[in-house]
């Protein structure tokens, strides 16, 4: 007969920050293994259960997922241990995320008060915990029959390991339990699970400073643990390795953590607010002969904001202005949203969609089922307050910052083994040593906040209930999970720090010049671009999007003579693969001119359309070149596209060009930073004095890149392998 399987109660994963594999690589090696189960126990945090169910929901494995924690706590008589905390229910989600938000810590690791965790239990399984658990500490001070009995009652389940220098340890207490009727589990405590792994753990413990090393801290399968438990009888190993673990298992209901509605803020009469005013600010801002056009676009708009159901937020996005006291020429904004008619005719951009071209599939997408996002780039100096205000905005319950979680990077990895090849005078391989940062990069480092993300909770929400709150180094209270796994069911308002925008208003305020007078296109201000004697360009250094010489020296070559020729030199600074071994070839060796080349996303729809492809092909095409996926080996979908570009006459140099693209930056981002680049450049021209004062004081200002992406839907390079994919 075939050996039922084990299942694993007590695993660590990258999560928690001191593991070599992450939540996904675990449920897929488990699954290979017929694991039915497995409980992701990370030290004083649960960052790993947004991760759980995201591999549960896309990888299908067969091995079930069980929440929990191993949790520090501290008793009356001030003794420190851990305690292993399951998740059996609903409920006991909820008493476990309001034991993490009363518990709000600046700490990474934080340790919680026993007595709150025993008064909130209810729906939770308490296991005694493993090598810094109190059972085992007593086992190992020999304490009395008597005294282990009474501290058994607080648990509902004992863990107990499969070393060997705990056999004698492990055999008492397996007899107390069973008279007692208490369940007994072998668990492996893994921080790894290829034994190859147990060199990066030992790295992992010396960068935290443990001597939990001595030990092979892997995960064992179901062989190698009644193996290690074979000195008891082989019924009672069976049940301790086997049978108790699956009866734990069978207590934990399979719950959901990432929400599935829409907690999106409502107000009462939205869409026809929304729509008023627009209307009222249409007939001001536009002719009569361009009023059908712009009436055709807004109500296109209209349409794709009562389908996401986003009318509220664009209301409370101005009520936030209107409460600052702020114009549109006072913020800019990043992203898709800068194009939208909406949004300009509602008084939170500047930029006008229609005079620039930009086109609302580009935004809201080609079935208007894309919600937008509107980031704000507001004044340095009033960051804080606009976030303040954000929280009594109407219909809002709370507005707190979204969190980060930063990560072991590649680099901070290599230094970790040299600082253990230097301590320990253990050195490896280049190749050995590139296995063991790769096992160490992803780990969990720290948590901290968004720059300027603020999670908008409506009235009458739980929020505490969907996600826990903590706490970062400056006592800012922070959502516990990240936005990313959120995104679809909470509005994020992106209020971001932007030094411009602050030396804009300080400018004005000096000068008594009115920011929404500024033209955008004077004929000194473009001079500013325009070479020298020698070829260089110097005017316009001290302008944010030109301050690298990498930058400039795009200038030099493409010569711009207007505000549309710089705003795509902007795109082609921000993007990646589009101008350095791409256009930058087409205009040094085939002679192409600015007009003639592309730039962002936008430039590539049109130049679709302009071929006679169908919209919807066009825009599926130019979304897949601009996030680069057009560009990778064997893409299925380019090859049938291609096939549709070349019969509609697409020239060689065209595709040539997609193939190369990694990320294209959308023209409405590089708009809005233009409109501010040329505002402070009439200043420079206009009011030098000020102006280099005013840099002086911002010295940093004007340092602007790649850095400044915002990717719609934001991903990691590692999501792969996080998912247990290769």
């Amino acid at each position: 007969m075939d050996l039922e399987e084990r299942i694993e109660l007590h695993i660590h994963s990258k999560e928690g920050g001191d593991s070599t594999v992450y939540v996904g690589e675990i449920m897929k090696q488990l699954s290979e293994q017929n694991i039915p189960a497995v409980a992701i126990t990370n030290t004083s945090n649960i960052f790993c259960f947004t991760e759980m169910e995201m591999v549960r929901k896309y990888r299908k494995y067969t091995t079930r997922a069980i929440f929990g924690m191993e949790m520090p706590v501290v008793d009356e008589e001030g003794n420190t241990y851990s305690i292993s905390v399951l998740v059996r229910n609903d409920t006991g989600l909820k008493n476990l995320y309001g034991l993490i938000s009363d518990n709000a810590s600046a700490e990474d690791f934080p340790v919680y008060e026993l007595k709150e965790l025993l008064k909130h239990r209810e729906g939770l399984l308490l296991g005694s915990g493993v090598e810094s658990g109190k059972i085992y500490k007593m086992l190992m001070n020999e304490e009395t029959t008597e005294k282990l009995n009474e501290a058994l009652s607080l648990f509902d389940y004992v863990e107990v390991l499969p070393f060997e220098k705990y056999e004698s340890a492990n055999i008492r207490i397996i007899d107390i339990c069973g008279k007692s009727g208490i369940p007994v589990v072998a668990v492996s405590d893994a921080h790894y699970i290829d034994p190859e792994d147990r060199m990066a753990y030992k790295i992992i413990s010396h960068w935290h400073r443990r001597n939990k090393c001595t030990e092979d801290y892997r995960f064992l399968n179901t062989e190698e643990m009644l193996k290690a438990f074979s000195y008891l009888p082989e019924d009672k190993a069976r049940e301790v390795v086997i049978k108790n673990t699956h009866r734990i298992a069978e207590m934990c209901e399979t719950i959901s953590i990432i929400p599935k509605e829409k907690y999106f803020p409502k107000m009462e009469n939205a869409a026809e607010m929304l729509r008023n005013r627009c209307y009222e600010n249409l007939q001001q801002k536009y002719s009569e002969k361009e009023s059908v056009r712009a009436e055709e676009r807004l109500e296109t708009e209209l349409a794709a904001l009562q389908k996401t159901e986003m009318e509220s937020y664009v209301l409370l996005v101005r009520e936030l202005l209107d409460k600052c006291g702020l114009r549109a020429c006072d913020i800019s904004l990043r992203g898709c949203a800068a194009g939208s008619m909406v949004l300009y005719l509602m008084g939170i951009n500047e930029v006008d969609p229609l005079k620039y071209e930009l086109e609302p599939e580009i935004l809201f997408g080609i079935d208007n089922d894309r919600e937008i996002d509107i980031d704000i780039n507001v004044p340095t100096d009033r960051q804080e307050e606009i976030m303040q205000k954000a929280g009594t905005l109407t219909g809002i319950e709370a507005a707190v910052r979204a969190s980060t979680f930063p990560t072991v990077t590649r680099a901070f990895a290599e230094s970790l083994v040299e600082d253990y090849m230097e301590d320990t005078e253990y050195y490896f391989l280049m190749d050995r040593m590139e296995e063991i940062v790769l096992k160490l990069a992803g780990n969990f480092r720290g948590r901290g906040k968004h720059p300027g993300g603020m999670i908008l909770f409506p009235a009458g929400c739980d929020y505490k209930r969907i996600s826990p709150l903590t706490k970062t180094e400056d006592g800012t209270l922070i959502a516990y999970y990240e936005y990313y796994f959120m995104w679809h069911s909470f509005i994020k308002l992106d209020l971001l720090s932007h030094a411009p925008q602050e030396m804009l208003i300080r400018l004005s305020e000096q000068t008594g010049v009115n920011l929404e007078e500024i033209p955008t296109e004077d004929s000194e201000v473009l001079a500013l671009f325009r070479t020298d004697e020698n070829g260089v360009v110097t005017g316009c250094a001290d302008l944010p999007e030109f301050r690298s010489e990498e930058t400039r020296k795009m200038v030099e070559k493409l010569h711009p003579d207007n505000f549309d020729d710089l705003v795509k030199i902007c795109t082609l600074s921000h993007g990646t693969g589009i101008w350095e071994g791409n256009m930058q070839v087409l205009v040094e060796e085939k002679g192409f001119k600015i007009k003639d080349i592309l730039g962002s996303r936008d430039d590539i729809f049109h130049h679709i359309l302009a071929l006679g492809v169908d919209r919807v092909t066009a825009f599926e095409i130019s979304e897949a070149v601009r996030k680069g996926t057009v560009s990778r080996a064997g893409n299925a979908k380019w090859t049938s596209w291609k096939k549709i570009l070349m019969q509609n006459g697409a020239e060689e140099w065209f595709l040539w060009s997609c193939e190369r693209i990694l990320y294209l930056f959308p023209k409405a981002h590089a708009v809005s930073y233009m409109l501010v680049n040329m505002k402070l450049g009439w200043f420079k021209v206009h009011y030098p004095g000020q102006f280099d004062r005013m840099v002086k004081q911002y010295p940093g200002s004007c340092q602007t890149g790649n850095d400044c992406r915002i990717p719609e839907h934001p991903t990691e390079v590692s999501s792969v392998r996080r998912m247990g994919g290769y």
